[in-house]
């Protein structure tokens, strides 16, 4: 018995009218709809509440026993993670409208934090002060000319993005197109805004990108799924982990995927009321193999996770702003 777990028991019906997660269709005694309880869900359970071999059911009270498989209890962490999210999603829109100076104080550090990183991750060498004085009109001493365009060209995709958002833009070809083509300008212009005429490796990576031939049509695949019933019975963290992974996985673009990649991430979560989520430098290894793992083994758990995790991050930033408890 020490391969299965354990549903906490409760003194109330636990089913909640958006049932997070199904873990039987109905006890075998008295039919009773069964689903994942969070602590989150009943706050009088501990946080680090331990996971038992049986439950009881909470209408009929009859013992179940249910096997979890490996692969179950990692969507179940995951869950656990969407729920906390969630709930913190709920406290900021509680507070909205947010005061203008805590919108202008986030809105600054977001653009420098997430300019400063997203570039590093693809080898730009200026620190995060460094990229804070580039992004306010101030030459760097040492750097090369194209360092400073990534930084210039990363701002003004950010602009667009929140235009796209304010005007309530749904995701085109198109709007890919313009963002990349706003993250090469004065790079590669040639480049910029068109897809891929020649083939491409990843160094590093046994994922080989599709044939030059097949980006088009991958890429209207691509936008087309964003828009199917399949996607939209997603959580809106999964769906944009999944868009960031199969955009990056056809690698459209001869350059300047990984940027527009992680912008169009972006775009999809702060759609759905999300705030802007910074992919760190720090973590870049960890993102790498994250994406490499969804591209080989078809197992995207690890860079759903990782986009969740920094999703959180910036809500607890967010929430702390406004002076809030950030448990929600």
């Amino acid at each position: 018995m020490g391969d299965k777990k354990r549903i906490p028991e409760s003194a109330v019906d636990p089913r909640p009218e958006n049932k997070p997660f199904y873990i039987e269709p109905n006890c075998p005694k008295c039919g009773a709809e069964l689903v994942l309880l969070d602590t989150l869900l009943f706050p009088s359970k501990p946080q680090n509440q331990i996971w038992h071999d049986e439950f009881t059911c909470p209408i009929c009270r009859d013992g179940i026993y249910i096997d979890w498989p490996e692969e179950m209890e990692l969507d179940i962490e995951l869950q656990k993670l969407f729920i906390r999210i969630d709930q913190k999603k709920k406290t900021l829109n509680a507070n909205r409208p947010l005061p203008p100076e805590v919108v202008e104080n986030l809105r600054e550090f977001f653009l420098v934090d997430w300019t400063y990183n997203s570039n590093a991750i693809e080898g730009n060498t200026l620190t995060l002060l460094e990229t804070k004085v580039v992004l306010e009109g101030i030459t760097v001493g040492g750097k090369s000319l194209r360092e400073h365009f990534e930084v210039v060209n990363h701002k003004e995709a950010i602009l667009y993005v929140e235009e796209l958002i304010s005007n309530q833009e749904p995701l085109t070809e198109h709007i890919i197109k313009q963002l990349h083509y706003l993250i090469l300008k004065n790079i590669r212009d040639r480049d910029a805004g068109k897809y891929r005429e020649v083939n491409v490796f990843i160094t590093g990576s046994k994922h080989v990108p599709p044939m030059n031939s097949l980006v088009p049509p991958r890429m209207r695949e691509l936008v087309d799924w964003l828009y199917s019933d399949e996607a939209g019975d997603l959580h809106p963290i999964e769906r944009a982990a999944r868009f960031h992974h199969d955009f990056v996985n056809i690698h459209p673009f001869v350059d300047g995927n990984g940027r527009t990649g992680r912008l169009l991430m972006n775009l999809l979560l702060m759609q759905n009321g999300y705030p802007a989520t910074v992919i760190k430098n720090a973590t870049r290894h960890e993102y790498y193999k994250a994406l490499e793992k969804a591209s080989v083994d078809k197992d995207y758990n690890d860079i759903i996770t990782l986009v969740a995790e920094e999703v959180e991050n910036s809500l607890d930033i967010f929430i702390k702003a406004l002076g809030k408890d950030n448990e929600g």
